[in-house]
């Protein structure tokens, strides 16, 4: 996303199915860049280092799950329409409605929630709209169940919370102005009333780096560096052969067919 945009509906839009195959998806390249964010803002002096938060709302809402989950620095976190159960992905239908940067290569079949448990015990607001088609209700609140045992064995279930306002897929001021208490609160111990509207601040012009964009961006081909090419052993007789092939069944057995 952003400035200089790679490709994130690489397999149903372009057929680019040999994606998964390799183990690519453009989830981990957003995981990546936030990681590396987070190296930029501490490097700031003007930055608290040690208190920042992270949302975003639907491709930024998935992101702010996987930068939540993978990296501690995160201290509060409120991903908007970023998440759901894998019911509403796969027998439901949602998974249509979505680019592929929502999902991460999910060889143990993980259902969501254990993505939202590995924020825990930090604090985690989840927010949503109650009409959004790709997010649906149902998936959500059961997202948040789940997870809430977790920071209740942590002894924390104050850190864990669930904001749902009217509305389709949309951004709206309600999400916004729940999500500024939240970070007030948790980040700077501040739980007075929220007096500013939410509006932005810049144009996407004020906010572009670039005049033009660099010759050796690797972005729109980062698909093809991200994850290493597999390069497999050519077999020296028979008996090395027969070895290779029950180890590639034993692994299809354990991950791909389980």
């Amino acid at each position: 996303m952003g400035e200089i945009e790679g490709i994130h509906h690489g397999t149903y839009r372009y057929n680019r199915w040999w994606w998964n195959s390799r183990g690519y998806t453009s989830a981990g390249v957003e995981a990546w860049n936030c990681i590396r964010s987070l190296d930029y803002l501490q490097s700031r002096p003007e930055v608290d280092g040690e208190r920042i938060g992270v949302t975003g709302r639907s491709g930024g809402g998935a992101y702010s799950w996987w930068i939540a989950a993978l990296d501690e620095r995160i201290k509060a976190a409120v991903p908007v329409a970023g998440i759901t159960n894998l019911k509403n992905y796969v027998i439901d239908g949602a998974v249509e409605g979505h680019c592929d940067c929502m999902f991460m290569v999910n060889t143990y079949q993980w259902d969501y929630a254990q993505v939202a448990a590995l924020v825990a015990p930090r604090p985690l607001l989840i927010s949503n709209t109650d009409k959004d088609s790709i997010f649906p209700l149902d998936g959500v609140v059961d997202v948040y169940n789940k997870t809430m045992k977790i920071y209740e064995l942590y002894g924390v279930p104050q850190n864990l919370g669930l904001q749902i306002t009217e509305g389709p897929h949309k951004d709206t001021q309600e999400l916004r102005i729940h999500a500024f208490h939240w970070f007030n609160h948790f980040l700077k111990g501040d739980d007075s009333l929220i007096e500013m509207a939410a509006t932005k601040f810049h144009t996407p012009e004020e906010l572009k780096v670039f005049k033009t964009l660099p010759e050796d961006q690797k972005n729109a081909k980062i698909q093809e560096s991200f994850v290493n090419q597999a390069q497999p052993q050519i077999p020296e007789d028979s008996a090395q052969w027969h070895q290779m092939t029950e180890k590639w069944k034993d692994q299809l057995q354990k991950k791909s067919f389980r």
